[in-house]
């Protein structure tokens, strides 16, 4: 008698549980819903926030719910597309776009008299990044050469340059002659705001980075080539002394650049030629016509040939100086007008 109401009693307690087992697995929603809970509790779930934003803006026809369960793949699948925090700000820093510093040349410049600059990618006989040498030249011709030079409007800034120390690291370095005076280069240019390499080009352009060289009659000194003018307070009276030298020249012609309120092609003729004293803050010109200014011709530049072939305007300068010798080259031979060889 006990056994049959033992058996009873069991089924009267196993079919509710049976059918709220079969219940649960007739629903697929369920099971999957339930067990997803704790894990949209934890910390990433506010990864997944981050990503349904973007998922959002990147896609208008995007049809996830925000109650999609997301599984542990999903997570690490955006963890790898999602680029890095710092990525697009490192990105902007490296655009040409993002820094004034950036000195690409003179790609897409054009000036209103003179036209497009002609920059070419490599440096030849007649151009280079920093405009083609008619360009720079603009308005002197062997054929017009009554023609005078309209200086296009080139900044210090907008020109390409290499550091020095590039330039002293190339094989067969053309500016191996100034190892000895890198130092002084660079931290006079630095102090000055001047490009050490335009620095050391004036060097090799004036007097191959000899400082025992004396040009002009002997009325030019040292590595930089300064005038008589110049060499009040060079030490022992010396005015070829490395450092009195280099930074007495790099005064000058930022003190020229900033005369000629910033016009480099106007700054580098009147280094290299013009002879100038000091009145207060301006630059008097002694001997007008000894040296590049706007209205120079073919004719005006080569007038003094018969007296002093070496005195005459050197016509290939600005290619050689700003093609060649600051981008690390060796300037010596560039040119297409090659007046200056006697």
């Amino acid at each position: 008698m006990l056994f049959p109401f033992f058996i009873l009693s069991l089924a009267l307690v196993s079919a509710p549980v049976l059918a709220i087992a079969q219940t649960i697995h007739a629903n697929d929603d369920v099971a999957p819903r339930f067990l997803a809970l704790p894990h949209q509790q934890q910390p990433p779930h506010r990864i997944l926030k981050r990503r349904s934003c973007r998922a959002r803006n990147s896609s208008s026809t995007s049809t996830t719910s925000p109650e999609t369960t997301t599984t542990a793949s999903s997570i690490q699948l955006v963890a790898a597309v999602t680029p890095h925090p710092t990525s697009s700000s490192a990105a902007t820093a490296s655009s040409p776009s993002a820094s004034p510093s950036s000195q690409q040349g003179l790609f897409g410049v054009t000036d209103p008299t003179c036209g497009e600059s002609g920059a070419t990618q490599e440096s030849t006989a007649g151009g280079g990044p920093n405009g083609a040498e008619k360009w720079l030249d603009c308005g002197i011709s062997q054929e017009s050469p009554d023609d005078g030079w309209t200086p296009p409007s080139v900044s210090l800034s907008q020109i390409k340059t290499i550091s020095l120390s590039q330039a002293m690291e190339l094989d067969n370095s053309p500016f191996a002659a100034c190892g000895p005076y890198v130092d002084l280069f660079n931290s006079i240019g630095s102090a000055l705001g001047l490009p050490p390499i335009l620095l050391a080009s004036f060097a090799m352009q004036e007097s191959s980075c000899d400082p025992t060289v004396v040009g002009d009659k002997g009325h030019a000194w040292g590595l930089m080539q300064i005038t008589d003018d110049k060499c009040g307070g060079a030490p022992n009276g010396d005015c070829s002394d490395p450092e009195f030298n280099i930074r007495t020249g790099a005064e000058y012609f930022q003190q020229v650049l900033d005369e000629f309120n910033g016009n480099l092609l106007l700054a580098l003729g009147r280094y290299k030629y013009a002879i100038f004293r000091s009145q207060g803050p301006k630059l008097q010109l002694i001997e007008p016509g000894s040296g590049w200014y706007a209205g120079m011709s073919y004719n005006s530049a080569n007038a003094i040939r018969s007296e002093c072939c070496q005195c005459v305007n050197n016509l290939d300068y600005m290619q050689q100086m700003l093609n060649w010798w600051v981008l690390g080259k060796d300037g010596s031979t560039a040119g297409t007008f090659r007046n200056s060889i006697c």
